[in-house]
Order: structure tokens, then C-alpha cells, then sequence
């Protein structure tokens, strides 16, 4: 659908070569993706969230066995932030560095005691 102006504001479809997806795709006033509202292949839900460039900087997912993840992407488009349920329904939360290497990890085990994890970057 586009505004008055000509410029695409909402798109509904399956994008291509992908039949089994259907999205819903929100553009600003400038016709760049904003946000994209989307069922994948395997039938799960995801939201994604774009700046005004249409760079990805905030994706929600669910995970094979139905646990949901959010990811926070930087400038460079890499995930810095991750917060996760794991099988087991324990939460997980993982801060990574401009490598997108962890190095603040929190979680809570099995067992319920939490686990902290604080990784230099001179010991990787």
C-alpha cells in the first residue's frame, strides 16, 4: 500500500522463493522497513524492528523448541545484547563486544543457582 506521495508504507505477502513465510512489512514516511511482522517456515513468530536507515536492530524470535529469544544489534548490524530461555525454561541473558564475542554471560542453571560469567579478552 503506498501514501499519497507514492511511497510504500505497509507491504503483506510471502517474500520471495520462500512460500511457506508470511510478513508484514511497515515503512516509514521515507519507505524504508521500520518494522516486519513475520511467520517462518516453521510456523513461528518473529517481530524485527529497524532504525530509520533500515538497519536490524532489535529481533524477536522463537527457537526450535519454542523458547523465545530477543536480539540487540549495534551499528555494524552484530548482536550485542541476547536474551534467551533455554530448554529448560531457565533464563539467559549474554552481552558480547564488537566481535560478537561473549563476555558477560548470565544465566540460572538447572539447579536454580545462578551463573555468572565474566570473560577478559586477553584469556578468550
Amino acid at each position: 500500500m503506498m501514501d499519497s506521495d507514492g511511497v510504500t508504507r505497509f507491504s503483506l505477502g510471502m517474500p520471495e522463493g520462500v512460500p511457506t513465510q508470511q510478513q508484514l512489512t511497515l515503512n516509514n514516511s521515507n519507505g524504508t522497513k521500520a518494522l516486519t511482522l513475520s511467520i517462518s517456515e516453521q510456523g513461528r513468530g518473529n517481530i524485527a524492528l529497524y532504525d530509520a536507515g533500515g538497519a536490524l536492530k532489535l529481533h524477536i524470535s522463537l527457537q526450535d523448541n519454542g523458547s523465545p529469544v530477543i536480539n540487540l544489534q549495534d551499528f555494524d548490524d552484530k548482536v550485542r545484547c541476547a536474551v534467551a530461555l533455554q530448554e529448560n525454561g531457565s533464563p539467559l541473558l549474554i552481552m558480547s563486544d564488537v566481535n560478537q564475542n561473549p563476555r558477560v554471560v548470565f544465566a540460572v542453571g538447572e539447579d536454580g543457582e545462578p551463573i555468572v560469567e565474566l570473560k577478559r579478552k586477553d584469556l578468550t
